[in-house]
């Protein structure tokens, strides 16, 4: 039997996140939401950022959102392609950090 450490590709593990991938969620404390160099950055409780397209529709709905745990999933719908959600309301991650893939 190996020893190799086995890595859930569904999960990330890395500390920064800079840009969601298709169909990749981050759940955790949304501390606050900034723009920097025509990007819309949103910073979670848990040292994560993630950059999202400049959207000021997107922007407000974050700002409301501030200081409460949610989701946001990337889509592939040009129309929309961030999916905001309370995840208090919903099912918990199983994710120690709070990001899934899938």
């Amino acid at each position: 039997m190996s020893n190799k450490k086995i890595v859930n590709p569904n999960y990330i593990t890395s500390k920064k996140l800079t840009r969601l991938e298709e169909f990749q969620e981050v759940v955790g404390v949304l501390n606050r939401v900034y723009e920097e160099e025509g990007e819309l950055i949103a910073v979670f409780q848990i040292d994560y950022e993630i950059i999202l397209s400049n959207d000021r529709k997107l922007s407000k709905q974050l700002e409301q959102m501030i200081g409460k745990r949610i989701g946001i999933l990337r889509t592939d719908y040009n129309r929309k392609p961030f999916l905001l959600r309370d995840a208090d309301k919903t099912t918990k991650p199983k994710n120690a950090h709070g990001f899934s893939r899938g």
